[in-house]
C-alpha cells in the first residue's frame, strides 16, 4: 500500500529550481516595521548591558572600598592592642597617654606583628617620663602593677526589728518616718 502512495504522488522528477530576481524586491511595510523594531531592542538590550556594566562595575568598586576598610579598621585595632600591651610591659602610668604618640609609623607585619612599637614606647618614655613609673629603679610612683587590698568590709548598719524592745522599736521607726509624720 505505501508504494502505491509514492506512484501517485510522481516523486521521481526532481522539483524544478526557482531562480532568484535579478533585482531585489522593495520590502514591505511589515518588513519594514519588523526590521525597526529589532533595532529599537537591539539598541534597549546594548544600553541595559551598558548600565548593568555600569552597576557591576561600580558595585565591585564598592566592595573592594568597604573591604580596605574592615581591613584598616581591623590593623588599626589590632596595633592599638599591642601597643597598649608594649606600654603596659614598659610601666605606663596611665594608657590615656598613648594618645600623645605618633602611631602613624606602626604597621603589621606579614605574622600580624606590631612594627616600631617598642622604639615608639622609649620615644615616648624619654619625651615624656612622667606617663611611666620609675620601674628601672624600683620604686614605683604609679599604680601600674601594684595591688591594693580591698576595704575591709563595715560592720552592718541594719537592724533586726524582731529583736528590738517594744521602746526601741518605736524610737527607730518614729525616726524614720519622722519626715512623713
Amino acid at each position: 500500500m505505501a508504494e502505491q502512495n509514492v506512484d501517485q504522488f510522481n516523486i521521481t522528477e526532481d522539483p524544478p529550481q526557482l531562480e532568484a530576481p535579478d533585482s531585489p524586491r522593495d520590502p514591505s511595510d511589515y518588513e519594514k516595521r519588523l526590521r525597526r523594531d529589532l533595532a529599537r531592542y537591539r539598541e534597549q538590550i546594548r544600553v541595559v548591558q551598558s548600565e548593568r556594566d555600569t552597576n557591576v562595575a561600580a558595585a565591585v568598586r564598592d566592595r573592594d572600598e568597604a573591604i580596605a576598610n574592615v581591613r584598616s579598621e581591623a590593623n588599626g585595632r589590632v596595633i592599638r592592642s599591642e601597643l597598649k600591651a608594649h606600654a603596659l610591659r614598659a610601666g605606663i602610668i596611665d594608657l590615656d597617654g598613648l594618645r600623645l604618640a605618633d602611631t602613624s609609623k606602626l604597621a603589621l607585619n606579614e605574622e600580624g606583628d606590631v612594627v616600631g612599637a617598642e622604639t615608639l614606647i622609649e620615644t615616648l618614655r624619654k619625651e615624656k617620663p612622667y606617663l611611666f613609673a620609675d620601674t628601672r629603679a624600683g620604686v614605683s610612683t604609679g599604680t601600674t602593677g601594684q595591688t591594693q587590698r580591698p576595704p575591709s568590709p563595715a560592720a552592718s548598719s541594719t537592724m533586726d526589728a524582731r529583736t528590738l524592745s517594744r521602746d526601741d522599736w518605736q524610737t527607730e521607726r518614729n525616726r524614720l518616718l519622722g519626715s512623713r509624720s
